[in-house]
């Protein structure tokens, strides 16, 4: 195994100090017009909280489905 590849494997000293988490969406209005939604967070992990990235990342992505939505609702066009 390369030295490289070393790095992933749980030995290395690195770790993780933030998660960001983005998403965009486009939707088609018709007539050559389209609506664009953006959402992101960004997670601060501090040492104590090693071991948690996976829940950082949930929790991140469940703000940007919450800003995404809002955005929409704010801005959906009538039917």
């Amino acid at each position: 195994m390369s030295k490289e590849v070393g790095a992933f494997t749980g030995k290395s000293k690195i770790r993780i100090s933030q998660i960001t988490v983005g998403a965009s969406r486009t939707i088609n209005l018709g007539n050559y017009n389209s609506l664009k939604i953006d959402g992101s967070c960004t997670v601060d992990i501090d040492a104590e909280d090693q071991g948690l990235e996976s829940l950082a990342r949930s929790m991140a992505v469940e703000e940007v489905k919450k800003q995404m939505e809002a955005a929409y609702k704010e801005f959906k066009p009538a039917k």
